[in-house]
Formats: structure tokens, sequence, C-alpha cells
């Protein structure tokens, strides 16, 4: 698809491969994607550029993402550049997606936690204060060697009520269904298969791993809410962790907290949340 690019560009707006391509910075992707989707799409592209992951165009559910990558760019050098270039269209649509999108972000499940807790409400979200994605806690001096390690890093952490919501994607972390399928094929006796062996020894390691960190949080003072694969799935079981995390935050406006959860259930309030949590998953968890 071809498009008109202003006559004035920063100087790094395209990126020489050879003598006949090129190719274009993320930070003008941005811009030339903005008239062409939502705020709250245009919000998720940022997040994946700002964040430590990249979906796969072809991927399939099983392989739909690479992990543990460099941010190609950031919120303020997206920011600073649409101050510097002018596209045709969009502004409007950039500005509120900058608004919402949020850095580090290290999976497509974390994207759609972070937007769902911290877009407003009357985008279907709950409207909590943004969190700090993949945060680094130090452990102190004092208590070094009584956990097991020295640093760790927080999913989505509400420093101010020291809450991390733990994202325990089915990809990373102890799968229920493949696990049961790997302890059925044990019990009924068909365990001489080595990579299903080596397979079920590594989701007890990592199940085994998993609650070792949780204790070790817990004891450094964190209020850990873990949020799994199905919760993010299903608006109802999003609510319940949404009523987690607010118990643990204190002041939430004016309302009480009762009167902030029977909010929930107004029916309007409760379809946005479903709009918005199908739109946000069309490619994600």
């Amino acid at each position: 698809r071809t498009r008109e690019l202003p006559q004035t560009m920063p100087a790094d707006a395209l990126v020489r491969v050879n003598s006949s391509l090129y190719f274009v910075c993320p930070e003008l992707i941005v811009a030339q994607m903005a008239p062409s989707l939502s705020a709250i799409q245009l919000a998720k592209l940022v997040m994946e550029l700002c964040g430590s992951y990249s979906l796969s165009p072809t991927a399939d559910r099983h392989s739909k993402a690479k992990y543990q990558l460099e941010p190609v760019t950031s919120l303020e050098r997206i920011k600073r550049y649409a101050k510097l270039t002018k596209v045709r269209g969009g502004a409007k649509t950039l500005r509120e997606a900058l608004g919402y999108a949020l850095e580090g972000s290290a999976s497509p499940g974390e994207t759609v936690l972070a937007l769902m807790m911290s877009l407003p409400r009357e985008l279907g979200g709950y409207g909590f204060v943004k969190p700090i994605l993949n945060a680094s806690l130090a452990v102190p001096d004092e208590h070094v060697g009584r956990v097991g390690g020295s640093r760790y890093s927080l999913d989505a952490f509400w420093q101010d009520a020291y809450t991390d919501l733990e994202y325990e994607s089915a990809e990373f972390h102890l799968d229920p269904l493949a696990a049961a399928s790997l302890v059925a094929a044990k019990d009924g006796g068909r365990d001489s298969d080595p990579l299903a062996e080596m397979r079920r020894r590594e989701y007890i390691a990592k199940a085994d791993a998993d609650r070792r960190r949780l204790r070790d949080l817990q004891f450094l003072g964190i209020h850990v809410i873990p949020v799994t694969s199905f919760d993010l799935g299903n608006v109802r079981r999003f609510d319940q962790v949404a009523h987690a995390l607010a118990k643990n935050i204190e002041g939430l406006g004016t309302q009480g907290f009762e009167d902030w959860a029977a909010d929930l259930d107004e029916s309007s309030y409760r379809e946005r949340r479903r709009r918005l949590l199908r739109s946000l998953n069309d490619d994600a968890n």
C-alpha cells in the first residue's frame, strides 16, 4: 500500500536497507497507523513497540509472539516525533492512544490486563491509576538470604498500594490443561515417552518456582494478586480481579468500595466492559 509522506521529516524517519528498499522507523509507523485504528487499538500497538514482546502476523495460538526483546521505541520518543512531523489525519487518535498506553509490557496478556485496569470507565475500563509494568524490586540488604533472589520483576505494580497483579500465562506458567494431560498419560502407564516426561518435570519445576516466588514477594510486603489467562477471557472473572485490586488501593475517589463494586453491575457499564475485553482479546492472551 502506498502512502504520501510529508516533505519534511526527521532524518531517521526512513532507514535504508539497500539501493531500492527502506523501512519506516517505529515512531512514523505509529503516526501512519493512527488514521486507520481506534485509539485503543493504537494504544496496543504502541505498547508492543514500547514493550519487550513482538506479535507475529502469521502466528498460531501456540506461538503468537516473541518475548524478552528490547523495546524499539518509547512513549517519549513517539510524542517527540509526533511534534516534528505531520502525517495527514489521526492526530486526535494518536493523542488519545498515547494517553492510554504504558511502557514495559512483557506480553500481549499483560497489555490487556493493564489497559482493562487503567482505561476510563466510559470506555469499559475499570479506571484505576496506571500501574508500573515490570517494575524492578531490589531486595533490601537486611533480607538478602531470606528470600530466593536479590531482585524481582513485578508484572503490574501499584506502588502506593504495594500491590502487584501477577499474570500467570499458560505459555510460561503452569498450564492446567496441558499438565492434566501429562499426568493422565503417566497415570495410565504411558510414561515411556522421554519428551513427555521431560515436559512433565518442567511443569512441576515451574509450578514450584512460581510458588516460591509468590512466597518471597509476600515476605517482602507485596500484596500479590494472581491473574490467569482464564481471567483475561471472562468479564466476571476480570471483575473479581478488579475487586481484589480495589480492596488494596485506598481512595476510590469520593466513592467507598461497596458503592464502587455495586456500579460494576450497572448494565450499560457491564456491556462496555464486555465489548472492550472482546476487542482487546482479538490478538492477545
